[in-house]
């Protein structure tokens, strides 16, 4: 049988592994962001405006679950969406999401 010690002990390294891996997953989403939001660039640039669209949204998203509200990744991504639909004619919607833009408080979604 183990001793109440030896249960803290392992207590305390679960959470201090489990910090570890909030940290490295945190990364992880942080990177695939950053590529969504590369990709969307590409199939801009190609003309695949629907496409596009959905890697900016799936950038966003996570950034916006991710990162603090005035992270300027989160304006980058803002940005390259209005952008995109300024492309697309669809004036409101890039209207709205530039208005985005200068603002420092953003809504979280909690999914």
């Amino acid at each position: 049988m183990r001793s109440k010690v030896e249960n803290m002990q392992k207590v305390k390294r679960k959470r201090r592994e489990v910090v570890i891996r909030e940290y490295a997953l945190l990364s992880d989403r942080l990177k695939l962001a950053y590529e969504y939001n590369t990709l969307g660039v590409a199939e801009r640039n190609l003309g695949n405006y629907m496409i596009a669209k959905q890697f900016f949204a799936d950038s966003l998203a996570i950034r916006l679950k991710s990162l603090p509200s005035d992270h300027r990744d989160l304006k980058i991504s803002l940005n390259n969406l209005g952008n995109l639909e300024m492309d697309t004619k669809d004036f409101l919607e890039a209207k709205k999401t530039l208005r985005n833009v200068s603002r420092h408080d953003f809504e979280r979604n909690e999914r």
